[in-house]
Parts: C-alpha cells; structure tokens; sequence
C-alpha cells in the first residue's frame, strides 16, 4: 500500500503524541523550516491490528522481500529524477 500526503487531511491534536503528518508540515511552514514537497507512506497491511504481541506475522514477513525491493525502487527514482537533485533536506 503507498499513500501519498494530499489526501491527508490535519486534526486537531489533543496533545502533540497525537500529532500527525498534516500537523508537522504546517509547523515547519510556520518555522520556515523545509519540509518535503513530496512524502510517500510505504506500509503492509496486517491481518490482526486489534492484537497486541511481540514480533512480525507470517504474512508482513514474507512480504518484506517484495516491499524492500519496491522501497529501493523507488528511491532509485528519486534519486534519478533532476526535480530531487540539491533539496535542502
């Protein structure tokens, strides 16, 4: 699964453990701090969120060679891409 930040929309956080990516971008715009233009969420669903317990399922383990692989892809085109070229960050 890969999100990208548009759709997220800001919260109004109870107290900054809730804070979130939409509240991060307006605090470094408010800071004048760089802030990616572009951010991607790479994650693997899970069978059982509702259990607590140590360690990774079968199933997101046989998924991480695939994720891995999709992860390098991707910043290798990143790093090819001349819009990524001298970022501040």
């Amino acid at each position: 699964m890969e999100l990208d930040t548009a759709g997220l929309n800001g919260v109004i956080a109870p107290s900054p453990h809730f804070a979130g990516i939409p509240e991060l971008r307006r605090v470094a715009e408010h800071l004048n701090l760089p802030f990616p233009r572009e951010l991607r969420i790479i994650a693997v669903e899970v069978e059982d969120a509702e259990t607590i317990r140590e360690g990774i399922g079968a199933k997101v383990r046989a998924a991480l060679p695939e994720l891995t692989a999709w992860i390098v892809d991707l910043v290798n085109a990143w790093e090819k891409a001349p819009q990524y070229n001298n970022l501040p960050y």
